[in-house]
């Protein structure tokens, strides 16, 4: 799944595309803001790969010792809905007066009533997370000067350029997306146009020989979920 960077931060590309369905749109986008936010996120690390890096290859997941993905979203997706009940409980219960029947009419003469509040969608959360969090059985890494590729399963390839930026859209939502080396670890993060942030890692103890994909996810809903798994040479 090959990536649109964008080189001259001025005029950035853009590459709007699904996990899925590939390549959506590609165009011209222009904006201070955009050129600010790629400014900050082609900072936060380094362009070259690490001489010594040994993150390319075949990697299989060892799901026995990684998390239980599907486990850990139902969890924070039970503890979201859980606030949510209490914000409805706190906002239209006993301690708010001035709702509910008996508290006053319309010109008919009608029991004014509250309007209900409207929560998230949490089941279409959910399966997004699952979508975006869920780590594949298989990776395939390619480490070049100034490229890495990204392959998982037999998923069209994405083609990162460290220090360089472009936007996707996947299940989650567009994300302006950046790449770059920190020490041994290839990062790669995602910033969502509806707030929500995502962090992914691979970095490869040099001891052990064991490759750690981290996310780490940042939700206006769900809050804070960091999920790793552990990889092994194919």
């Amino acid at each position: 799944m090959a990536n649109v960077s964008m080189s001259d931060p001025s005029k950035p590309r853009v590459a709007l595309r699904s996990r899925s369905a590939g390549v959506l749109r590609v165009g011209a986008l222009r904006g201070s803001a955009l050129g600010a936010l790629v400014a900050v996120l082609a900072a936060c690390a380094t362009t070259q790969a690490p001489a010594d890096t040994a993150l390319g290859g075949e990697w299989q997941l060892d799901a026995a010792a990684s998390d239980d993905v599907p486990a850990r979203i139902t969890q924070v997706i039970a503890r979201a809905e859980a606030r949510f009940r209490q914000r409805v409980r706190n906002g239209y219960g006993a301690a708010n007066p001035g709702f509910g029947r008996g508290q006053g009419g319309d010109a008919g003469g009608g029991a004014l009533l509250p309007t209900p509040m409207v929560g998230p969608d949490f089941p279409q959360l959910r399966t997004h997370l699952l979508q975006i969090l869920t780590a594949p059985p298989g990776l395939s890494l390619q480490v070049q000067p100034d490229t890495v590729t990204v392959q998982s399963d037999h998923l069209p390839a994405s083609d990162y350029q460290p220090g360089e930026s472009f936007v996707r859209f996947d299940e989650y939502g567009n994300a302006t997306v950046s790449s770059g080396w920190s020490g041994q670890a290839f990062v790669v993060r995602h910033r969502y146009l509806g707030g929500g942030a995502l962090t992914e890692r691979y970095e490869v103890d040099p001891k052990s020989g064991i490759l750690t994909y981290t996310r780490d996810l940042k939700d206006p809903t769900v809050g804070h979920v960091e999920l790793k798994s552990i990889y092994h040479h194919a």
